[in-house]
């Protein structure tokens, strides 16, 4: 990535006018997806960055506070179409990329490839964030995950002091509550917990997309639809 940035500068490659596509709705309208906004940047790997907004919890309670972050550890563990493996290697046979993360304010899945794979990573990250399989089992062995994750964050002073300080500031009120959450709210959340949580919060009218690279936003826009078609908008809580 650094040797791709060094080359953008010396070619001096400048992004065009970011283009706004607007889908007719805002964020309390349940018809359609919330927004696309592209930028056309010829020469760079095209990014995809799918986000869940508003925030994931924080009209939410404790026990939601955490289902966001755990979802974002499922979305990886197969779908009903592909298994973990199967997702792994179809971006990373193309040289592509694909993660996620939970902050505060949204969970976020995002897809790195050359641009002539694009339709791939828009098909992968449609059945990675609508089809989650959300497995028992998968439920089970994430939670030992996230439990040492949680471990180690207490391992680090700094960690600590910054959560610490998050809980002290804006005590009461769900930005004081760690994203991560506590042993005790992730062992004792259920696999039902979980997927009725996705059910609530996880429908195209409350997420938007993020494209960068070089692209026809047209395109993308058709793209999108069509690779999230089989989603429905529906009243959020």
């Amino acid at each position: 990535m650094a040797k791709r940035t060094a080359a953008a500068r010396k070619l001096k490659l400048e992004p065009t006018e970011p283009l706004k596509l607007d889908f007719g709705c805002g964020p309390h309208k349940a018809e359609g997806f919330r927004g696309v906004d592209s930028v056309q940047f010829p020469g760079v790997d095209d990014v995809v960055d799918l986000r869940k907004a508003p925030w994931p919890w924080a009209d939410g309670s404790v026990g939601e506070a955490r289902a966001s972050h755990f979802l974002e550890h499922l979305g990886f563990k197969g779908t009903d179409r592909r298994s973990a493996h199967a997702i792994a290697s179809a971006i990373e046979s193309v040289g592509g990329d694909m993660n996620a993360f939970t902050a505060h304010e949204l969970t976020c899945f995002h897809v790195r490839v050359p641009d002539e794979h694009l339709e791939l990573a828009l098909d992968i990250l449609a059945d990675v964030v609508w089809s989650p399989a959300l497995r028992a089992d998968d439920v089970d062995q994430e939670r030992d995950v996230i439990v040492e994750e949680l471990r180690m964050r207490d391992d680090q002073p700094d960690d600590v002091a910054h959560e610490q300080f998050m809980e002290s500031v804006f005590a009461g009120h769900p930005l004081g509550r760690a994203v991560i959450g506590t042993e005790a709210t992730i062992t004792s959340m259920s696999r039902d917990d979980i997927a009725g949580y996705y059910r609530e919060r996880y429908a195209p009218n409350n997420v938007f997309f993020v494209v960068v690279g070089d692209i026809d936003a047209a395109a993308v826009e058709q793209q999108i639809r069509e690779a999230f078609s089989a989603s429905k908008a529906r009243p959020l809580p």
